[in-house]
């Protein structure tokens, strides 16, 4: 489905069985529209929580690594950070895994195995297998990180919205319902 679609659907599914909008002459479309990133935000949160759906919204992102530390993509579900993997493109016998403490991640033993963590919640280390853990030292380079991440929004009212049916379905139904709230919202402060 497009995105105009997406907008279309939610609306009329909001608007089923009440005049609300039309009878406070609002602009339905508009108010979706702007409740997009907050709709498809509250599906991808409730999506991850599922353990059937969280494999739905993993995506593939390109982490950019300087002295051992990234900026984790605005669009990462970071309380699913646990479920990532982490892969060298270049060199796909390396292995990464996720240590959930930082203070075991810092003193991690067993150097076999490079190790990613996330110290605060907008940054993601690493640790390359085999090196020791040091502050502000540590790989500069690219990895790929697949992770739950909230659907992307697409910039064309004509691009297709980039969901599984489960979670287009679920776009639809969590719009549709936070739009009627809105929508009632509108009207009363209008009449």
């Amino acid at each position: 489905m497009t995105y105009e679609e997406l907008i279309y659907r939610m609306v009329s599914q909001a608007q089923r069985g009440s005049e609300v909008a039309e009878r406070a002459n609002l602009d339905a479309k508009a108010i979706a529209e702007a409740m997009i990133p907050a709709i498809f935000q509250a599906v991808a949160e409730a999506a991850a929580g599922n353990n059937r759906k969280r494999p739905l919204l993993r995506r593939t992102k390109t982490v950019a690594f300087t002295n051992g530390s990234a900026t984790i993509p605005n669009d990462v579900l970071t309380n699913y950070l646990c479920d990532a993997t982490l892969i060298d493109s270049s060199t796909l016998t390396k292995r990464y895994s996720w240590v959930n403490d930082y203070g075991e991640f810092i003193r991690t033993m067993d150097a076999r195995l490079g190790s990613f963590n996330s110290p605060i919640e907008s940054t993601l280390a690493i640790r390359e297998p085999g090196v020791a853990y040091a502050v502000g030292s540590g790989l500069t380079g690219s990895r790929l990180l697949t992770v739950p991440c909230v659907p992307e929004i697409p910039i064309l009212a004509t691009d297709p919205v980039d969901v599984a049916d489960v979670i287009a379905s679920d776009l639809v139904s969590v719009g549709a319902e936070m739009l009627r709230g809105r929508l009632a919202e509108e009207a009363a402060a209008t009449t």
